[in-house]
């Protein structure tokens, strides 16, 4: 079987012709792996039908989709155990360091490697036959690096069984491999939330799943952990929620944003320095002081320091002469750690923080013991940083959402319905999760909500909705810069040779020049929905949000004139009997295999 090559598009096409691929294993060998099961009892039933199918099945790649909570770990310990009764030799890896540990110690899974440190390895010595490979957190799996594993085990003939969660954050890489491969081989789903102590909660969280924002966050609302209004009232108020939750158990805040997180770990910090739970003095971190009784967080591996990404700890001593810090680090692996200066001051990087405060990105795979405190606005919110920022806290988490402040003071919100949840209803029901290049490239996807934004604030709207190509192509022109030298990069990061690149951007060009069908995007009318929502309030809108919503509103009215004309121009020319170019006695548009829209009576 040839292997795949280095570009990141042709491992996913590779990927996708060989994704069916079976396993040498005769079926006794996965006979035997079903008889191992045990524990069956301690396992709930999606958990026990997982597995079962699991260890049935002699598939070369298995998928498992396994929300917040759903006991991933515990189900994957038993297949592990039933695979090693039937002679197979079983692998773990992780994207991280810390998501290694955790899948090795959860499901005692021992080889147990990062995604990098397993490649590597793999260079030196193939897989043995009768492997089973399982890639926890896989939809944080850059595709490059998944279309290697991949290859390197079906030339093996080994199994690789890859557990993820396509509704959480994505890779920071080229991703979308493994929503790719779910919605190509379907998965095997833990569905039930064994995470959150509330039943509505947990109902709220499923909504969010499913894409049901409003209802979700009107459940949160409704029990006040949801708070709106201006930044500095809400960050004053989240901190001091936080205080008072760490009495009852773990807290922690999080935020989108370092920005965020370095003002919200500085207010911590002064609560905690005012109590006298931690020593004023210490080191100058990169502007941050960080002195005994902190909580702190590693940012780095380092094998020489004993340290991961992810680790945290408790300073208990600061050696000023020196620059070095002594940490006790917590569960599971209680242990002293000291990081010299030359660790966290290594070429001008952020490598060890305050950990009162943390990203939403660095929290995805992690539980409180607890409460969590989010802390988000407009520009960084979406559907997967809401879920995982919502499902961390086991007992409460609460959402600190700071909109646009509105300029007229004397309007009250009593009087209408909050602008700041319609516009966090909106925010939070845009998807920024990744796709594979290849899917992308064969069914072009529709411009985002924050293209139809930036196109608006340049003047620019059109009067159609259009392809994110397009899209990027009117914002080249509204900035001046090489038409289409945004996408065409976009599209070469991705895989995309040049030459492919160059024609994804020509044919988007000639169908903006042609009367292109419209498309369905949502995009425009969501966002002309958001300002018209909060214009209706009462609340006076920015000078270039008013622009905005007047290019919008200008736009719409285009686009309705249009339809109507072509509905009526299609009444006109509808035949009285059926005909060749039609189905079932209504007529077809040939161009899209759709039927007319109905004239109006």
């Amino acid at each position: 079987m040839c292997s795949p090559s280095s570009s990141a598009l042709s491992l996913q096409r590779w990927t996708v012709r060989t994704q069916g691929w079976r396993l040498f294993l005769p079926t006794c060998w996965t006979t035997r792996c079903a008889l191992g099961l045990e524990r069956l009892a301690s396992l709930g039933a999606d958990q026990v039908e997982a597995v079962a199918r699991l260890a049935r099945s002699g598939a070369g790649v298995e998928c498992v989709e396994a929300g917040p909570g759903s006991g991933k770990t515990t189900a994957l310990g038993v297949y592990v155990a039933a695979c090693r009764r039937a002679g197979l030799a079983v692998i773990g890896c992780a994207p991280s360091a810390r998501a290694r540990d955790e899948l090795r110690l959860g499901a005692r899974i021992e080889p147990c490697y990062t995604v990098d440190g397993l490649l590597l390895a793999l260079r030196r010595s193939a897989l043995a036959p009768r492997s089973v490979v399982i890639l926890d957190e896989a939809s944080m799996a850059g595709s490059r690096k998944l279309g290697r594993l991949l290859g390197l085990a079906a030339a093996a003939g080994a199994k690789v069984v890859l557990v993820g969660d396509t509704k959480q954050l994505s890779s920071v890489d080229a991703g979308g491999g493994f929503r790719g491969l779910v919605a190509r081989l379907g998965a095997h789903r833990l569905v039930e939330n064994r995470r959150q102590v509330e039943g509505w909660e947990r109902e709220a969280l499923r909504n969010l799943r499913e894409g049901q924002v409003r209802p979700a966050l009107t459940a949160y609302a409704a029990r006040g952990r949801l708070q709106m209004g201006d930044r500095e009232e809400l960050v004053e108020r989240m901190v001091d929620d936080w205080w008072t939750a760490r009495a009852d158990g773990e807290a922690v805040m999080q935020a989108s944003t370092w920005r965020d997180v370095l003002e919200l770990n500085d207010r911590a910090r002064g609560k905690l320095v005012k109590a006298g739970e931690v020593e004023r003095e210490g080191l100058d971190i990169r502007g941050v002081t960080i002195g005994v009784g902190d909580q702190v967080i590693v940012l780095r591996n380092d094998r020489t320091v004993g340290v991961i990404n992810g680790t945290l700890g408790t300073v208990t001593a600061v050696d000023r002469q020196r620059g070095d810090l002594v940490l006790r680090t917590v569960e599971p692996d209680p242990r002293d750690v000291r990081l010299p200066a030359s660790y966290w001051n290594a070429k001008g990087r952020r490598r060890v923080s305050l950990a009162y405060c943390r990203t939403i990105y660095k929290a995805q795979g992690a539980t409180y013991r607890g409460e969590s405190f989010t802390l988000a606005g407009d520009d960084t919110i979406h559907l997967e940083a809401v879920h995982v920022a919502l499902s961390r806290g086991t007992r409460a988490n609460t959402l600190y959402y700071a909109g646009d402040p509105p300029l007229d003071e004397d309007h009250h919100a009593a009087e209408a319905p909050a602008p700041e949840f319609e516009q966090l209803v909106a925010a939070a029901g845009r998807s920024r999760s990744q796709v594979m290049a290849l899917d992308l490239l064969a069914d072009a996807a529709p411009m985002t909500e924050a293209q139809v934004a930036t196109l608006a604030r340049c003047g620019v709207v059109s009067e159609r909705n259009l392809t994110w190509v397009q899209a990027s192509l009117l914002i080249d022109d509204a900035n001046g810069r090489e038409r289409g030298e945004r996408a065409a990069n976009w599209l070469r990061a991705n895989g995309a040779q040049p030459s492919e690149a160059a024609r994804i951007v020509a044919t988007a060009s000639h169908d903006m020049r042609t009367c292109a069908p419209l498309r369905a995007a949502n995009a425009m009318d969501v966002r002309l929905a958001v300002l018209e929502a909060a214009a209706g309030s009462g609340r006076q809108l920015s000078q270039a949000a008013a622009g905005e919503l007047a290019a919008l509103q200008g736009s719409g009215a285009v686009a309705r004139a249009r339809r109507r004309e072509s509905r009526e121009r299609w009444a006109r020319q509808a035949p009285a009997e059926p005909t060749p170019a039609s189905r079932n006695g209504v007529l077809i548009d040939i161009g899209s295999g759709r039927p007319p829209p109905r004239a109006r009576r």
